[in-house]
């Protein structure tokens, strides 16, 4: 018998944390505003992951800068029924691509796709016991738990992102911790950081930088999305 309920319900975290924790071994699908997603799981890990009707296995490749679609249809057949790995084959055959590319290619949008659906928080939801990917697909293995905390971390740094620039009377300080991995900072910010110090405000670090005080907002912002610096309690 499926299960199957609604999101408002049923947060989708609780969802995937349940078929994580009893091991299911199935496809559950999403359906939001007229988009649907399907996540096939096998004994609670997660192995595929598409966007019912928008994901084929060559847009992804050439979504992931992989190969064009000219140079794979140079190589493959018109036949739409050759499988995900039939045509991985052609394309390793072709030199177009190697098996490691393509399996990292499939692996990232396997999660890209998990992190997105658990950002979701309407719609309605089956899950399908027993049901998995076609013998033509390539699957791959994520732990669902690396895949909820990724997601969770996407969505903090999304929430960081929307987030205005700090109000010149804000102080910072370096975080205690760096983060990794250690992120690549712009000159400016380098010209900003020596400045960083809970007896600072974020203006008298831009007059000390001789910075345009909207700019060292903006830096100090990035900085702190970062995990660079963190604001002083």
């Amino acid at each position: 018998m499926a299960l199957k309920g609604n999101l408002r319900d049923f947060p989708i975290a609780n969802l995937l944390g349940l078929i994580r924790s009893a091991r299911k071994t199935g496809t559950l699908t999403v359906e939001r505003a007229g988009q649907a997603a399907r996540l096939a799981f096998q004994e609670g890990q997660l192995i595929h992951a598409a966007y019912t009707g928008q994901d084929d296995f060559l847009g992804v490749l050439e979504g992931a800068g992989v190969l064009s679609r000219e140079q794979a249809l140079a190589v493959l057949p018109g036949s739409p029924e050759a499988g995900d790995k039939e045509l991985a084959l052609m394309l390793i055959s072709a030199g177009l691509a190697t098996q490691e590319v393509i399996l990292r290619t499939v692996r990232a949008h396997t999660l890209d796709i998990a992190c997105e659906v658990l950002a979701w928080l309407s719609g309605e939801f089956r899950f399908e016991d027993g049901e998995l990917p076609s013998e033509g697909q390539i699957t791959t293995l994520l732990d669902m738990q690396e895949v909820m905390a990724e997601a969770q971390r996407r969505q903090e740094e999304a929430r960081r992102a929307q987030a205005p620039p700090p109000d010149p009377q804000a102080r910072f300080r370096i975080a205690p911790v760096p983060p990794q991995p250690q992120p690549t900072l712009p000159a400016e910010a380098w010209r900003l950081l020596p400045f960083v110090d809970p007896r600072n405000t974020v203006r008298q670090i831009a007059q000390a930088a001789h910075v345009d005080e909207a700019q060292a907002q903006r830096i100090l912002r990035d900085l702190h999305r970062a995990g660079v610096i963190e604001p002083e309690p």
